[in-house]
């Protein structure tokens, strides 16, 4: 039940943690998922706080993010089930919450004790008064719960000490007598479900065990195609379940997701249907991968639209054959980054990666270093970039891979420079990798990327005449090779460049002209990019009005994204419309 906000509180914001659960050997990944609960917890409260850019940003730096935007708020956290996270994210959020600014408290839950004695408060059994009307309330959502009387309440109040079980009893009399039942010994988790994965109907079970492999709350049509069920019998077996307190809906009964003590127990109870499902899971995911990833930019929008019933299967890749986990991870990098989908990208390359180690398969753990370098320059994390050159460097050595791959490494040192502002050795990096490019081929791919990096260089050092020369080169090789992707790039800094220029006109024409080759690719960034590089050139030229659209879509893309540019977008956007009011 969602508290409600007194008087000295303007917000409260609930977030519920249940990705492990407590066993005698300590805490236990239930989730299945690849990111961790402390990364989810903040970027969930990013969400809360409308502040989506805030879950791009270096994971180190988002809570201090967070206590940036809570200043001023008066907000209480309510972050429950805290016993879900590991003891150094528990640390992270221990110190977090002792930061909160004035006016904002936090109320952490735990069903054990995980802080100092001196801030800790034991729930005792709720007051006959706030059991009521904690059933009361309960009533309003349960059909059965409420036809039943005070009387018949307070019977149960009296008899469970506030602890409510879950089974097939439909009267309170009924569910007394079984809970007394019980025998000595016997598994609670056994006595109280037992029952009624045997009363379960194909369908519920069905949807229950697909249920087990989503963290956040499925929609009845991802639920659907994991059981293999048609759409409205999943919808009524997911309501029915409902009833039964064993699926939490949401959205008005649109999504849902299982109580977690009830997915534990159905990877017991029913291994062989829950295996079943997870198996149908992967095929299913695997699929939609390589029907829709990989370059074919044209099908990202499928892909997005699949993906919550894609991510649940990133676990069983992980934990299957390596040859099949780094296929799949190939060909989701460029929908990932191009759909901001920065952190599961993250994960997946890092457990990825991993994985190839283990498997001594060292060329494959250095192309996923390399991504997980890449996503970390775009996150301006030099001493991250510089870590990450040097595994690529060592798993490629080990691989005994070519001159490409060499090149590639001594690039990523380029950026890790570049990112420093130590432009001499950044240029000097990215020549070499460029020499090392071009001596297995006058134009490629590669000898584009190469010309690239050695303009970002030298237009950050002022030196615009030469910058603008190596841009127009690699745009020349990028259309030469039919490199898509360096065309739109290629033409978008060439506008940026003239905006430096302040030849309006060209970076106009030029942004014009990058914006559809970005939307064709459906690389959001770029197309928020290329909108904003418009805008900016429209209202340098007196065209406010017409600018104000392009700067209205480069917010509304970074609004989305969860962009770490969102706020000059903003801030860019706040300028064309004082200009209009002029």
């Amino acid at each position: 039940m969602r508290p409600r906000a007194p008087e000295v509180f303007k917000k409260i914001i609930f977030i519920s943690l249940k990705n492990r659960e407590l066993d005698d050997d300590g805490v236990r990944d239930l989730s299945g998922f690849i990111l961790s609960g402390l990364v989810e917890l903040l970027n969930e409260l990013a969400r809360e706080l409308g502040c989506d850019d805030i879950a791009k940003a270096p994971e180190d730096q988002r809570p201090r993010l967070l206590l940036d935007r809570l200043r001023g708020t008066q907000t209480l956290l309510v972050l429950d089930n805290l016993e879900s996270l590991l003891k150094r994210e528990r640390d992270t959020v221990f110190n977090f919450v002792k930061r909160l600014p004035a006016g904002c408290k936090a109320i952490l839950t735990s069903r054990g004790r995980i802080g100092s004695g001196a801030e800790e408060l034991i729930l005792e059994a709720l007051s006959e008064e706030a059991a009521l009307a904690t059933l009361a309330e309960l009533a309003t959502h349960n059909p059965i719960l409420a036809r039943t009387s005070e009387a018949e309440r307070l019977v149960l109040y009296r008899e469970t000490a506030g602890q409510l079980g879950r089974g097939h009893c439909l009267t309170f009399t009924d569910a007394l007598h079984f809970i007394r039942s019980c025998p000595e010994g016997t598994d609670p988790l056994e006595f109280v479900f037992g029952d009624l994965v045997e009363d379960f109907d194909a369908a519920e079970t069905q949807a229950l065990c697909a249920l087990t492999y989503f963290t956040l709350p499925a929609k009845v049509e991802h639920v659907a195609a994991i059981a293999g069920l048609p759409e409205p019998d999943t919808d009524r077996a997911l309501r029915k379940l409902t009833v039964r307190s064993l699926a939490v809906p949401a959205d008005e009964l649109k999504t849902f997701t299982l109580v977690p003590m009830v997915a534990d127990f159905l990877r017991k109870k029913k291994p062989e249907v829950v295996a079943e499902t997870g198996d149908r899971l992967e095929k299913r995911a695997y699929a939609l991968i390589m029907e829709n990833g990989l370059e074919k930019h044209d099908r990202f929008p499928v892909l997005e639209a699949a993906w919550p019933g894609i991510a649940p299967a990133l676990s069983l890749f992980l934990a299957g054959d390596n040859a099949r986990l780094q296929a799949v991870c190939t060909a989701l990098s460029d929908f990932l980054e191009f759909q901001g989908r920065w952190d599961e990208w993250f994960a997946l390359c890092e457990k990825a990666e991993a994985r190839a180690v283990a498997t001594a398969d060292h060329n494959r753990a250095g192309w996923r270093a390399k991504d997980a370098g890449y996503i970390h320059s775009m996150r301006d994390q030099a001493d991250a970039v510089f870590t990450c050159a040097e595994r690529v460097a060592a798993h490629w050595d080990r691989a005994k891979t070519g001159a490409r791959e060499r090149a590639i490494a001594i690039r990523f040192r380029g950026i890790g420079h570049d990112l420093n502002e130590e432009y001499p050795a950044a240029l000097a990096a990215y020549r070499e990798a460029f020499e090392l490019d071009r001596s297995l081929a006058a134009e490629s791919v590669d000898v584009a990327i190469g010309l690239s990096a050695l303009a970002d260089a030298e237009s950050a050092t002022g030196d615009r005449a030469a910058a603008e020369g190596h841009c127009r080169e690699a745009l020349r090789v990028a259309r030469a090779v039919g490199w898509a992707e360096g065309v739109l790039g290629m033409t978008g800094n060439l506008a940026a460049l003239a905006l430096d220029r302040e030849d309006w006109q060209a970076a106009e024409t030029l942004a014009r002209e990058a914006l559809p080759l970005s939307e064709a690719v459906h690389r959001q960034e770029l197309i928020a990019l290329d909108n904003r590089r418009l805008a900016h050139a429209l209202v340098r030229q007196g065209k406010a009005a017409e600018a104000l659209p392009y700067a209205r879509r480069a917010v509304e893309i970074y609004t989305r994204l969860g962009s770490p540019v969102l706020a000059k977008a903003q801030a860019t956007l706040a300028e064309r419309e004082q200009a209009l009011a002029k």
